[in-house]
């Protein structure tokens, strides 16, 4: 495990972030010209380069990962759809007479270009405008809802622990790959619950949060933490760990690198720029190269990393620095 210090971040950060943004798209440029199936596509580099440019501000991913183009980036050069995960699809139904009256709008506003946008730029004005309109006045007092809650949360505790106990892997090799997801799908939202349940409360201060999406390493640190005693948190997803944030504030963030929706490197900028959580120590967890992890640490602004197989004891010891500290 190596971490790196406040100087060599301190240092580190003073590079022209200019010229450091230029150098990476000028790298990439190149894995993406000499890419033989975009080859054949015929276009010129300075194209090249704007596609490229355009499709990371419109996508928010990289074009190349790993040193190879990504087939996300090829199918958008070649004006395939880009489908995302991680976006819920609305089917919208409305009037004849509606809808001629939202073209008219359309039409009379060059910003808004469609529906989709029509509906978005319109979902975040009523959010911005009629917020207290979406909070409706409860007659249950108190001692009804904690009853509740407290009913919510044994029978999610059991759902949550037999699903962790089905994803082991002695169990898994059993299950068909259909089953076992279905179980991780179930997993996943006892903790959607779970930080919807701390929400209620308002929230609260923990020592860490774990963002993992192997449900072995899950166990193994959820051990670590009850045995020292630290106060948790867990999710299985990138945008699952942001949300989190929102519910509780750690003292320390876990983060895998490689999960299944966003990275954990876009994670990591995210808790970054924001002000109320940029003073969050952040660490990688993971199995990727130490080069490959040291690359990015100007980019993230990550605050060091441990690399898998780890040592338990310098875990410990990394983790009482930061949570006795605070």
């Amino acid at each position: 495990m190596r971490l790196i210090s406040i100087n060599e971040r301190t240092h580190s950060k003073k590079v022209n972030d200019k010229k450091k943004e230029n150098r990476i798209l000028n790298e990439n440029l190149q894995f993406i010209y000499n890419d033989k199936q975009i080859q054949q596509l015929g276009l010129s580099k300075e194209l090249l380069r704007d596609k490229q440019i355009e499709y990371e501000k419109e996508t928010g991913k990289s074009a190349v990962w790993e040193g190879r183009t990504t087939r996300t980036f090829y199918r958008y050069l070649t004006g395939q759809k880009i489908y995302e995960r991680s976006k819920d699809r609305i089917s919208l139904y409305i009037s004849p007479q509606k809808k001629r009256k939202w073209h008219k709008f359309i039409e009379n506003n060059e910003s808004i270009a469609s529906f989709s946008k029509l509906i978005r730029v319109g979902v975040d004005y009523y959010i911005k405008h009629h917020l207290n309109s979406l909070f409706v006045e409860s007659n249950m007092d108190n001692k009804d809802f904690s009853n509740v809650l407290l009913e919510v949360k044994e029978s999610l505790t059991a759902i949550k622990g037999f699903s962790q106990i089905l994803l082991l892997q002695e169990y898994k090799e059993e299950l068909s790959n259909k089953v076992a997801n279905a179980i991780e799908n179930i997993y996943e939202q006892c903790q959607l619950i779970e930080s919807k349940i701390s929400n209620s409360k308002g929230g609260k201060k923990i020592d860490v949060l774990l963002i993992e999406d192997s449900p072995q390493t899950v166990l193994l640190f959820e051990e670590i933490f009850k045995k020292k005693g630290y106060s948790y948190k867990t999710a299985t997803t990138g945008q699952g760990g942001l949300n989190e944030l929102k519910a509780s504030i750690p003292k320390v963030v876990l983060l895998d690198v490689m999960l299944p929706d966003i990275d954990g490197y876009e994670v990591c900028k995210q808790i970054k720029k924001n002000n109320n959580l940029k003073h969050i120590p952040v660490f990688y967890e993971t199995v990727i190269p130490e080069e490959t992890v040291k690359s990015k640490i100007e980019e993230t602004s990550v605050d060091g990393y441990i690399l898998k197989p780890f040592d338990i004891s310098a875990v410990i010891e990394l983790l009482d620095s930061i949570i006795l500290s605070n």
